[in-house]
């Protein structure tokens, strides 16, 4: 649970207000409503539409995600009126089953799924606890698509009581007829809520005290957010989830957090997730059912393991090797190459294999004992074609990488904050450039500097796996693979500046083993990668965006983008004969209109 000070801060961004001025607010009014879903309760997904893909996929309806956000707004047309705005799911689903004939999901399966993918917002509930201590009494504004009773029931579940839930249906001015119903005057009840009076026509329900609420997705554009990306090249229901799990997050970081932290639980936090299950896969298809990990990646990687609740076992390679040596210290030479393949005998017998997850290559000092006999699991690629030979990358293959992979190959200097010990990588170390950073005459400053850096990073990573893990089944391995390429791809070959000023004083060894040592900053230059590169990967972008925009298109409008005579076609007749069909005749309008605009710049 996060603490106080952290859901003030989202009280704080969310609504614009200090949690002291809200106290004094709800002082001053009887009533306190909420919008559920855009207050007490908030969704793992970032998209509205969100839920939609999740069904499709899951459910195995092709063209359920396009064909329900059409049925929305054409039931919005159709049932909408002046009185009721708001439609009913069933509306809805209606006209779905003539524009998707085939589809077999129903309301039911729905609102199930939006009950899966919401879950309860601390910041909120706070709130609402002080307005039951103050003797207030609390409403709901039902703007999910569940029906009451399956909202009443999933907060009670939850443990948030409320004295009444009403919903939008039950026609223009509800908060008013709420008020009533609670037997409060207008400007005695206090909204929380996303929409913003700006018409003429809702003056009358200006006499409730409305606060605005920002929405997660828009936490993602305020201050120049680091380590977050939008486009984040083909849009999928896992990249919305994680965008989703981070926008749910960005409110509740504190402004004087350092961006180590966004570091850790925009970029690593995923990384992880995605290596970690790769483990956990492949060791299955391998028949491991140990690991032996470099020291300190033990700690991250068991945690990271135990929050996902994936069953393996981790070892240190230390203590492996400091049994073996203790066993073997005292014998010849010849005698312990005899034993070592009894033990490898024994092993074998006993049918019980192990790996080593050997996160950037430092796992060397196993080689003589184990090469190559135990098999590697890597987020890059070996470089060394004999450590290839056993080893499986999560990202990128070293030996077949691009002139861009190569460059994201090269920025595990990165993830040393993530996976490695600065106990271990900073032993007495000393500043090449006569800089003065020793404390009490020693080099512990760089220690220090380098572990509470490293421990913000890995606090970052470990919170985005404690607040996905509930969810985590529901991604696709292949997706999350991809997105956490493109993002480390951007990050590497094209940071913003605060993304690249986030490591200027975090210390690294300029070479490990030796005692001269500089900055991640210094050592990590994301040098431009040539013209012919750089237009290669824009335009694998730019393709990607082509063929989201081709999976959203209805095929009519498809068939009109093909046709040799648009500009002959009146679209005011096909506007007259067909009105509803606006995505068509709007098409062929603004075509014609950009080429008047051509000839007429001619």
């Amino acid at each position: 649970m996060l603490s106080q000070e952290r859901n003030k801060a989202e009280v704080v961004r969310r609504t614009g207000y200090a949690f002291s001025t809200i106290s004094n607010l709800i002082e001053n009014h009887d009533v306190i409503a909420f919008d559920v879903s855009k207050t007490l309760l908030s969704r793992c997904v970032l998209s509205s539409d969100g839920v939609f893909r999740f069904m499709e996929q899951s459910l195995g309806v092709e063209g359920f995600c396009g064909a329900r956000l059409k049925a929305e707004q054409l039931a919005e047309r159709r049932f909408g009126t002046n009185e009721a705005s708001e439609i009913s799911l069933n509306e809805i689903y209606s006209l779905l089953a003539v524009l998707l004939p085939d589809n077999t999901v129903t309301p039911d399966d729905e609102r199930e799924c939006e009950e899966k993918f919401h879950f309860l917002n601390q910041a909120f509930v706070m709130i609402a606890t002080v307005a039951r201590d103050k003797g207030k009494r609390l409403i709901g504004i039902n703007d999910t698509q569940m029906n009451k009773d399956q909202v009443s029931r999933f907060l009670e579940a939850l443990g948030i009581e409320l004295d009444a839930l009403y919903s939008p249906l039950d026609g223009r001015h509800f908060l008013l007829k709420a008020a009533a119903n609670e037997e409060s005057a207008p400007n005695r009840a206090l909204h929380f809520g996303q929409c913003i009076l700006t018409n003429m026509n809702d003056d009358v329900d200006s006499a409730i005290t409305e606060i605005h609420v920002n929405q997660h997705s828009d936490c993602l554009r305020q201050d120049d957010a680091p380590f977050v990306d939008q486009d984040c090249g083909e849009y999928t229901f896992t990249s919305d989830l994680i965008l989703g799990q981070i926008a749910a997050r960005m409110p509740h970081v504190d402004p004087e957090e350092p961006d180590l932290y966004s570091f850790g639980f925009n970029v690593c936090g995923p990384v992880l997730l995605g290596f970690c299950d790769y483990i956990a896969e492949r060791s299955a298809q391998d028949e491991f059912d140990e690991l032996l990990l470099p020291p300190g990646q033990v700690q991250i990687i068991e945690q990271s393991l135990s929050t996902l609740k994936l069953p393996l076992s981790c070892y240190s390679i230390s203590e492996v090797i400091e049994v073996l040596t203790s066993d073997l210290s005292n014998v010849s030479s010849e005698e312990r190459k005899q034993l070592w393949h009894r033990i490898e005998a024994w092993k074998a017998r006993d049918f019980k294999n192990i790996a080593i997850v050997d996160v950037d290559g430092s796992a060397l000092d196993f080689d003589f004992l184990t090469s190559p006999q135990v098999h590697r699991y890597c987020i890059f690629g070996q470089s060394s074609l004999v450590r290839q030979e056993r080893a499986s990358a999560y990202l990128l293959d070293g030996s077949n990488a691009t002139n861009t992979d190569v460059s994201v190959i090269g920025s595990t200097v990165l993830f040393d904050l993530l996976f490695a010990n600065p106990k271990a990588s900073f032993p007495n170390l000393s500043s090449g450039k006569d800089i003065s950073v020793a404390l009490n005459g020693e080099a512990e400053a760089i220690t220090d500097v380098g572990l509470l850096a490293s421990i913000c990073v890995q606090r970052g990573a470990l919170d985005f796996l404690r607040m996905i893990a509930p969810i985590k089944d529901t991604l696709d391995r292949r997706e999350l693979k991809d997105f956490n390429l493109f993002c480390l791809t951007r990050l590497v070959t094209t940071p913003t500046e605060r993304e690249y000023r986030t490591f200027e004083n975090v210390p690294f060894p300029w070479c490990k083993g030796e005692t001269e040592w500089r900055t991640i900053e210094s050592y990590w230059k994301p040098v431009s990668i040539s013209s012919r590169y750089l237009t290669d990967f824009r335009r694998q972008i730019h393709e990607q965006q082509l063929h989201n925009y081709d999976r959203m298109l209805p095929n009519s409008i498809k068939d009109l983008s093909m046709r040799d005579d648009i500009g002959q076609l009146d679209w005011r007749r096909i506007m007259y004969r067909h009105p509803l069909k606006i995505s068509y005749w709007n098409s062929v309008r603004r075509f014609q209109r950009q080429k008047q605009n051509e000839l007429g710049q001619k």
